[in-house]
């Protein structure tokens, strides 16, 4: 079936539910047929677009899709290792945020794959809290890489998580993130503000308690002396996009009504 291969692949994208892990399925089963040469550019491949999957509707195909990620990272030799190694740091917050979910056998495959994940981007102190279930401090262990940016994009979506548990990481996880921002550009601030604030009046008490908390903590960092680069009349520019945001709004509602 390897003359399949690459129209699987073209139409991967596009799959969702359980037609995608019908295709995970064929996809891990011809790639267990081919040599490890012939299998390492569909690798690759798979390595780049499995982790849209980790969030799937679908349980079934979220653990394909995790189980086969960990698949793919075996199947590089050493010195193939470097073309993969951009894709398996884009799988980690991914897998981080889904140590927590609700499904305990997604659980159990994220924590497998994370520490796999670890020891392939040779990250001693994660893998260290991984063996050791310290999972509450792998957290503050994620950051030393300092991409705060790309951090805070993926974590971004799943405060929208229909799972209370993911929407309570991602509260907590951003939260740490605004403790690591050392510039505090206006930009950076001014998403993370919005994105907690929106928080607060989540249908879980526990979420909403936590923005709370996180909005105080990103408050008292613009109170911080005005020597400190990018904070400089930040409190009112802040105000200042909220009320042209509110101001905006009521236009488009005016402009509704006369249409």
């Amino acid at each position: 079936m390897e003359f399949l291969l690459p129209e699987i692949m073209g139409i991967l994208p596009e799959l969702e539910g359980d037609v995608a892990g019908n295709a995970l399925f064929v996809l891990k089963n011809v790639l267990k047929e081919m040599t490890t040469n012939k299998a390492s550019p569909t690798a690759l491949q798979l390595a780049e677009r499995l982790p849209a999957f980790f969030d799937s509707e679908s349980s079934s195909t979220q653990l394909q899709s995790i189980h086969f990620f960990r698949d793919v990272m075996s199947l590089f030799a050493a010195r193939e290792k470097e073309q993969l190694k951009t894709h398996v740091c884009q799988s980690v917050i991914p897998l981080f945020f889904h140590l927590h979910d609700e499904n305990q056998q997604v659980a159990e495959a994220a924590e497998e794959t994370l520490l796999d994940a670890a020891k392939f981007l040779q990250r001693t102190q994660l893998v260290d809290l991984l063996e050791g279930k310290q999972t509450r401090r792998l957290g503050k262990c994620l950051l030393e890489d300092n991409s705060l940016d790309e951090h805070l994009r993926q974590s971004l979506p799943y405060l929208q998580s229909p799972q209370e548990p993911l929407r309570l990481e991602a509260v907590r996880f951003i939260g740490l993130i605004a403790r690591r921002v050392r510039d505090w550009r206006e930009e950076e601030l001014l998403i993370i503000y919005e994105a907690i604030q929106g928080m607060t009046d989540d249908v879980s008490s526990s979420v909403s308690s936590l923005a709370t908390e996180t909005l105080f903590i990103i408050r008292a960092a613009m109170r911080l002396p005005r020597s400190v680069p990018g904070l400089r009349g930040l409190s009112y520019r802040l105000w200042k996009a909220r009320k042209k945001c509110s101001a905006l709004a009521f236009l488009c509602c005016c402009c509704c009504a006369q249409g």
